[in-house]
């Protein structure tokens, strides 16, 4: 899973398009949606943690991947902190909506089912 998350091929699959990773701490991302920032924490299989500077979501703020195997699957955690201004309320539903698409089209992807655009995901979940 954590290959899903960091390789450029694979986020291009469920994420975005786009994708650049410079896997490492200090090391920056980006891709055609905006989204760029930086690695502040990397363990392989355990945890990813990032600047999100998209400058008209929730820039400046945090996120932070946690993985845990339980009783045999992948846990996977999303921890997205540090909305800043006057629409933080909106940026965090925003972002909570956003990550709930994502989540939803890695896990297809890890399943070798067909992901949707967030568009699509919108009109099924109403």
């Amino acid at each position: 899973m954590f290959r899903a998350l960091t390789r450029p091929n694979e986020l291009d699959v469920w994420f975005t398009q786009g994708a650049k990773v410079d896997l490492r701490i200090g090391g920056k991302y980006s891709n055609l949606d905006h989204d760029k920032g930086k690695f502040l924490e990397i363990t392989p299989g355990e945890r990813l943690r990032f600047t999100w500077d998209n400058p008209e979501h929730s820039p400046g703020s945090i996120v932070e991947v946690l993985l845990k195997t339980v009783r045999g699957r992948t846990v996977l955690t999303v921890i997205h902190s540090g909305f800043k201004g006057k629409a933080e309320f909106e940026d965090y539903a925003s972002q909570r909506s956003g990550w709930n698409w994502a989540l939803s089209n890695l896990k297809a992807h890890l399943e070798g089912r067909r992901v949707v655009s967030f568009e699509e995901w919108l009109e099924k979940s109403s």
